[in-house]
């Protein structure tokens, strides 16, 4: 009988396309806060700091607080991204990543070319 991860592994190793569902969580890894958790960005202020309506009236505040807390110019890949990476690169698989989900890290060296689910 067939264990759980033989049968994923089975069905991605079959897939075209795969949709990887993953939060801020992912990146943690890397030194990036996810959002909810007791380390994460909506403990710094709350989630409405985020919002449209907050950027509209806000603006110089809203980018203050994003530059401070949202940009990771230095962020390294983590295994995470590696693999993803590795299985469009070398599998030839198209990985679709939903865009809320998405952190921009990439491999200078790959050429990803990960397409976003809007939400």
């Amino acid at each position: 009988m067939l264990s759980n991860i033989d049968i994923c592994t089975s069905f991605i190793e079959k897939a075209k396309n795969i949709v990887v569902l993953t939060g801020a969580g992912i990146s943690t890894e890397s030194g990036i806060k996810d959002f909810r958790s007791k380390t994460g960005v909506y403990q710094l202020a709350p989630e409405t700091i985020l919002s449209l309506d907050y950027f509209y009236r806000h603006p110089k505040e809203f980018y203050q607080f994003a530059i401070e807390n949202l940009y990771h110019p230095v962020a390294k890949p983590n295994r995470g991204h590696e693999i993803l990476a590795t299985w469009e690169e070398q599998e030839g698989y198209r990985i679709l990543l939903p865009r809320t989900s998405m952190v921009c890290i990439k491999r200078p060296e790959a050429k990803m070319s990960l397409s976003f689910m809007e939400p």
